[in-house]
């Protein structure tokens, strides 16, 4: 989605400004396929656990790729926690895009939308 938005930004800046970028973004994550891909609710153990292998998952193939791709997702997770998973990433390949670009007042509509759409699967994101 964030490069898709650059190259149209790219071929023309006024045309999308960040209000318009977020009039967009929230426009698609309300589409009936985004709203399916989306479903789940994470409080139930099936969903929070195919979420929870889903990232472990991710976490796995960017450490066994990180000579390939040094700039991608950097994971960290705490177990210490009893409900719920915690992690953050300590690198992450859309703001590096963005701040390289001189487009960093764009980015945190991108982590907006990781907010949207784990509140639609019943879960809360700090």
């Amino acid at each position: 989605m964030a490069l898709l938005f650059f190259s149209y930004h790219k071929a023309s800046p006024e045309l999308i400004d960040k209000a318009r970028l977020e009039m967009i973004l929230d426009y698609v994550l309300e589409l009936p396929i985004s709203q399916k891909a989306i479903a789940g609710d994470l409080n139930r153990s099936k969903d929070f656990n195919k979420m929870k292998s889903y990232i472990e998952q991710s976490a796995a193939w960017t450490d066994k790729h990180r000579d390939q791709y040094p700039e991608t997702w950097e994971f960290n997770f705490d177990e210490r926690h009893e409900d719920g998973m915690f992690y953050y990433f300590t690198k992450c390949p859309i703001a590096k895009f963005f701040k390289d670009n001189n487009l960093d007042e764009f980015t945190s509509l991108f982590c907006k939308m990781d907010h949207k759409t784990l509140s639609y699967r019943q879960a809360i994101l700090h």
